[in-house]
């Protein structure tokens, strides 16, 4: 979309579920000051209820694409 920065050679997608936004602000303190290139490139904060929803629908898509397949 954007041409600012190169694309990356190489992705991992990571789901990590913190109880608060406050242990999420934390843990990306904790990782910064361990090293800036671990951080993430993008990162979207869902609460509970929303990962709930996401998780139960991908099941759902991921089901009916494999089925639609064979």
């Amino acid at each position: 979309m954007h041409d600012t920065f190169p694309k990356p050679s190489v992705s991992t997608t990571m789901w990590i579920s913190c109880e608060s936004l406050e242990l999420a602000q934390q843990l990306k303190k904790d990782v910064l000051l361990k090293s800036v290139k671990d951080m993430p490139v993008s990162a979207e904060y869902m609460d509970k209820d929303s990962v709930h929803v996401t998780d139960q629908a991908g099941r759902v898509l991921c089901h009916m694409l494999k089925v639609s397949a064979t």
